[in-house]
């Protein structure tokens, strides 16, 4: 548990230190800070799941919205590993692996793409006593400056792609 505790220590702190605090743009636009977490039961074997969580290039199978994930690094599995995310409406993503527990957790930046100063997330699973894991997505970000309605929109299209990203997960790895 303690790990975890770390990890999302490190995120807020990395967080800050790349953006700094929240501070008032053009007009009414503004930067914003915020995090999110979600778990969900996921009803399959351990390793099956780490099979899914491990792989950087695989996800197309189980997000939805993701047309491609291309490798970039010499690293392909791993810190180091850096990604390059093709979704369907053209947009593209990179993100680079900074931490990694075999078996437990991958955590990852993202330094391209969305209207962001800084993103950092957490894929983490737990065993749970029978036989089923938990799985958490944890993700800390700062927007680039936009208003309040922006943010919000943002920030609600994000929690409701983590909630079905999540169900197609468990959808996937529970047949």
């Amino acid at each position: 548990m303690g790990g975890k505790v770390m990890i999302i220590l490190a995120a807020a702190i990395m967080v800050f230190c790349i953006t700094g605090p929240g501070t008032a743009g053009a007009a009414d636009k503004m930067v914003h800070n915020d995090a999110y977490s979600r778990s969900i039961v996921i009803s399959a074997p351990e390793n099956a799941v780490w099979e899914v969580l491990k792989d950087p290039a695989g996800l197309p199978g189980w997000v939805p919205g993701i047309k491609a994930t291309v490798i970039t690094s010499e690293t392909k599995q791993g810190v180091g590993t850096v990604r390059e995310i093709t979704l369907d409406d053209g947009l593209l993503i990179e993100e680079h692996f900074v931490a990694w527990k075999e078996g437990r957790h991958v955590s990852y930046i993202m330094v391209k793409g969305f209207p962001l100063r800084g993103y950092f997330a957490t894929m983490a699973m737990e065993p749970l006593s029978d036989g089923a894991v938990l799985f958490t997505w944890s993700v800390y970000y700062t927007t680039q400056e936009m208003t309040d309605d922006e943010f919000k929109t943002f920030s609600n299209n994000l929690r409701t792609f983590f909630e079905g990203t999540l169900q197609n997960l468990k959808k996937i790895l529970e047949k």
